[in-house]
C-alpha cells in the first residue's frame, strides 16, 4: 500500500499510472483520478482511494468512524480555513 502525496496533478497522475501498472494499492491525498478502467483490466485491480484530501475526504472518514464507535446518529465537522 502506498500514499501519493505529490504537489500537481501531473506527477500524481504519472504515478498512479505505475502503481497500477506494479499492482500497489494507493491512497491518493491530491484529487480524485479521473479514469474508470475497461473492462479486461478490472480482474486483479488494485485498490485505489482517490480524493481523500484533509477536507472532505480523512474528515468525512474519521467522522464516520466516530459516529460508528460512539453509535451517535447525527454529528457536526467543522473543517477548513484557520481557527480564529
Amino acid at each position: 500500500m502506498g500514499i501519493i502525496t505529490l504537489p500537481d496533478r501531473r506527477s500524481s497522475y504519472k504515478t498512479i499510472e505505475t502503481a497500477i501498472g506494479s499492482s500497489l494499492g494507493v491512497v491518493n491525498i491530491l484529487e480524485e483520478y479521473h479514469r474508470r478502467p475497461d473492462p479486461y483490466e478490472k480482474e486483479g485491480l488494485v485498490t485505489l482511494l482517490d480524493g481523500i484530501a484533509f477536507a472532505p475526504g480523512l474528515s468525512n472518514v474519521t467522522l464516520g468512524e466516530g459516529i460508528r464507535k460512539v453509535q451517535a446518529t447525527s454529528a457536526v465537522a467543522r473543517v477548513g480555513g484557520i481557527p480564529g
